[in-house]
């Protein structure tokens, strides 16, 4: 199976796609519907549509607008969202760890929680998976875009490259992924997840990776990186 190479990501198409999700889900569409429903309103095969969605090929605004009109909305309303599009501090607890993240928080939610949830802790934001809550947590609001930093290995060589990713729902091996976000004692290790040894380790769907001013590092004990499982 060929492997894809990271998608190097820009901050507009991040905001189109945010935008155009958040109208889908208001006409009452399930993600899953998302790619078929774009191939439907501009005419793209599948594969075109299904990059679009995923934020793996840039919007256009006639683009934008000719969805807009599919739905029977303005322009104007479906990029409003960007105007409260903004990343807050918080910590992502993970296998047992606190994590620094920056989390773009969405409407408030109640049980049963999906995805990852944003909570109120103290004064500080915290970010959990959804089906980890026990009971109801009135402060627990969507986390509508997850950004964690991560280290990118590099083939042939401990060195890695520092790179932001934008995570998703934590997944369980196998799994389809073409890419994860992995949890190891060394931090997160973006990964293939055919790479991932342990499968107790917890990983996440990388929805978008940027890596804005490449840098190597180099470290005399290497991040842990997921190890190639023998056949």
């Amino acid at each position: 199976m060929k492997k894809r190479d990271p998608v190097f990501w820009r901050k507009e198409t991040t905001l189109a796609v945010h935008c155009l999700r958040l109208m889908l889900e208001r006409h009452g569409h399930m993600a899953s519907q998302h790619s078929y429903l774009v191939q439907e309103a501009l005419g793209l095969s599948y594969s075109q549509a299904h990059r679009k969605v995923r934020g793996e090929a840039p919007w256009t605004l006639d683009e934008l607008a000719v969805v807009a009109e599919h739905f029977g909305e303005p322009l104007r309303d479906i990029l409003k969202p960007a105007e409260d599009y903004k990343f807050e501090e918080a910590t992502l607890l993970s296998g047992g760890r606190g994590l620094p993240c920056q989390v773009v928080i969405g409407k408030q939610v109640e049980p049963p929680y999906r995805g990852m949830v944003v909570l109120s802790l103290g004064g500080s934001l915290v970010v959990v998976p959804g089906d980890g809550i026990k009971g109801t947590d009135p402060s627990a609001r969507e986390a509508r875009e997850l950004k964690i930093g991560a280290m990118l290995p590099i083939s042939g060589g401990p060195a890695a490259v520092q790179c932001e990713a934008l995570i998703g729902n934590s997944v369980s091996f196998p799994c389809e992924e073409p890419i994860v976000a992995v949890n190891t004692t060394h931090g997160f290790v973006i990964a293939a997840p055919q790479a991932v040894k342990d499968p107790a380790w917890r990983a996440y769907t990388v929805l978008q990776l940027t890596v804005s001013r490449p840098r190597l590092v180099a470290q005399a004990e290497p991040p842990e990186p997921p190890e190639v499982c023998e056949d």
